[in-house]
């Protein structure tokens, strides 16, 4: 250490009275402080852990210490005890614990003329006069208190060098409390607003548990349980059984929890309401109209479980069937992504793959991979009575929902925008899923094109798309999916006004004033 302050190499020292001469140097330095700040010795603490295994960052600390005040007292200066100190020594006691205005527990040592000695459990003793034992102050001490008894009495003077305390037993001093002493200061960063917030929503909870109808309905599947324990009764159960239980929003309100998978319940009634606008809490039977989700009615409880939660029990079926699902974690899906973009050995294909959401019950992710290079992406699948919703696209079984997808990668709208329509980079520059007629694809699904029924047999992402419009390919079909003019900013009225110069009749928006085409350049 002497050394790397004074900058010298280690080789340059001969002996260790060479050494010993140049430690003395350092001390000696008047700017020796400054040159040891210098030094990082937490690096070089951390050095010798490495090297040796022994933890020296205490040591070096103190050697710093030692060049820089050699011999020199480490303890804080010596300093005698005042009288509250030596107090608290003996006694334990502190200004804190003997504040005027403390109720404390005392004995009764004596009681002897006009006054009564006591003593406190820290074995300080202390004095009641006659007059601080009754509220009328004319009362014999030995009528009042007996030897040997317990009371409380408040602390009214405290005489530190003679370890002597002057105590009132009158019942007006004890009424008068001393929780005002006793409050611990509250903290200045302490969130009070935050408090009572919870307080308030806690308070909240507990009046709306008491006062609370819980309602009764005569149904196989209702129980009166909250979300915890139904979804422990549903545990040993198969996917798609259902327990209806009451709601905490109201007695119009039903809750349902449904089992999608093992450890995946969903449970309708909390963003996705169930509501029984006809509900009759004196009767024993739901209302006659039930409404799911704001846009589902349905007349009974039956009718709900069989064409809403079996439904959906029964898409979730078809799709973990199909052979693009995959069990497992996210994690896992997207190394078996990635092992299968490998596997094609340089041809730019695209996989992808559907995976249950556990952290969303009720949807699945697509997981999809456009080439070797481009990151995996992760889209939601919800699934509903009536199949599969895929951003703003509902469909009704999963090789529609799987066409779906492809048209969307196939336009390049990858964002899950429903407008996009631009063809992402791809390596190679050439459009995933091209055609190669190098026609562009269509909008409509292959699966609704007369004539292409083959490609039932091969649905795979990979599969020739046909081309839609092989019977009038005179022109390029529309990219906006739409009929013609669809997606372009509509055209002005065919008169003089906003954006025509003037004296001259406006044309098509964007129009060079020659011809009347949208897009079309000047002559």
């Amino acid at each position: 250490m002497a050394l790397d302050a004074l900058e010298i190499d280690q080789d340059d020292v001969d002996d260790d009275a060479q050494a010993a001469q140049l430690i003395a140097k350092l001390m000696d330095d008047p700017d020796n402080a400054k040159k040891l700040d210098v030094l990082n010795l937490d690096d070089f603490a951390a050095t010798l852990f490495k090297d040796q295994g022994k933890s020296k960052r205490y040591t070096v600390n103190m050697i710093k210490d030692e060049l820089l005040r050699p011999f020199g007292e480490q303890r804080r200066e010596f300093q005698l005890p005042d009288k509250w100190d030596i107090l608290t020594m003996l006694t334990g006691e502190t200004e804190e614990t003997l504040r005027r205005g403390k109720i404390v527990s005392v004995s009764v040592l004596r009681v002897k003329g006009g006054f009564v000695a006591v003593k406190m459990d820290s074995g300080i003793e202390g004095i009641l006069s006659a007059n601080y034992l009754s509220n009328e102050g004319n009362i014999p001490a030995d009528q009042v208190v007996q030897k040997g008894q317990t009371i409380p009495a408040v602390i009214i003077a405290v005489y530190v060098e003679d370890f002597r305390v002057e105590f009132s037993a009158r019942p007006m001093d004890i009424e008068a409390s001393d929780a005002p002493l006793r409050r611990v200061p509250a903290d200045e960063y302490y969130d009070q607003a935050l408090k009572l917030r919870n307080k308030d929503l806690s308070d909240r909870k507990k009046r709306r548990d008491v006062d609370q109808v819980r309602r009764i309905i005569k149904h196989p599947n209702f129980h009166n349980l909250n979300y915890k324990k139904a979804e422990e009764m549903l545990g040993s159960q198969q996917r798609g059984d259902v327990v209806i239980r009451p709601s905490t929003k109201g007695p119009n309100h039903l809750a349902v929890t449904w089992k999608v998978d093992d450890g995946v319940y969903q449970h309708i009634g909390g963003l996705v309401d169930v509501v029984d606008p006809n509900a009759d809490l004196s009767s024993q039977n739901a209302g006659s109209q039930l409404i799911v989700d704001g846009k589902y009615q349905f007349s009974d409880l039956d009718e709900l479980i069989v064409n809403h939660i079996k439904a959906m029990a029964r898409r979730i079926d078809e799709l973990m069937m199909h052979d693009k699902f995959q069990k497992g974690s996210e994690s896992e899906i997207h190394v078996y992504l990635d092992n299968a973009v490998k596997a094609q050995r340089g041809q730019a294909r695209s996989v992808y793959a559907f995976g249950l959401n556990r952290n969303r019950p009720g949807y699945f992710n697509l997981h999809f991979k456009t080439n070797m290079n481009s990151p995996i992406q992760t889209w939601p699948v919800k699934v509903t009575p009536n199949g599969f919703q895929l951003f703003d696209t509902e469909v009704g079984s999963v090789p529609d929902l799987c066409d779906s997808f492809k048209t969307r990668v196939m336009q390049g709208n990858l964002s899950g925008d429903p407008t996009g329509a631009r063809t992402p980079y791809v390596t190679g520059g050439r459009t995933p899923g091209i055609t190669p007629g190098r026609a562009t694809p269509g909008h409509i699904s292959s699966r609704h094109t007369p004539g292409n029924a083959s490609t039932r047999l091969n649905p795979a992402f990979t599969s020739k798309t046909p081309n839609p419009y092989a019977a009038a390919a005179v022109k390029t079909p529309n990219p906006y999916g739409g009929p013609p003019g669809a997606g372009r900013p509509p055209a002005p009225p065919a008169q003089a006004g906003w954006g025509a110069p003037p004296g001259q009749a406006a044309g098509s928006w964007g129009s060079g004033g020659g011809s009347s085409s949208w897009g079309s350049s000047p002559a």
